[in-house]
């Protein structure tokens, strides 16, 4: 017997009525889910949900430390006025 099925046995044994009738609720749900091809309770995170802050820094470590060194320093403060500049060229 698999280590999870005895450690499950184990719970089985002590846990109260209730828990275990919506235990077995959540479980029958799981295997018809299974048994539907449903996805997973837990999918994997898609691209819309990983964080904004985490594709920046994905984008940050495509471009090299030298790179990032050619940028004015006043990039951020004076964008409007970079972006003028370049579009007149």
């Amino acid at each position: 017997m698999s280590s999870t099925k005895q450690q499950l046995l184990e719970a089985i044994e002590t846990a109260p009525e209730s828990v275990l009738e919506e235990l077995l609720t959540l479980l029958q749900i799981r295997i018809q889910a299974t048994s539907l091809s449903l996805p997973p309770l837990n999918p994997p995170p898609q691209p819309e949900d990983i964080p904004l802050w985490a594709i920046a820094e994905q984008i940050r470590n495509t471009v090299s430390p030298e790179e990032w060194s050619a940028l004015p320093s006043d990039l951020a403060i004076n964008f409007d006025q970079y972006q003028k500049r370049h579009h007149q060229l």
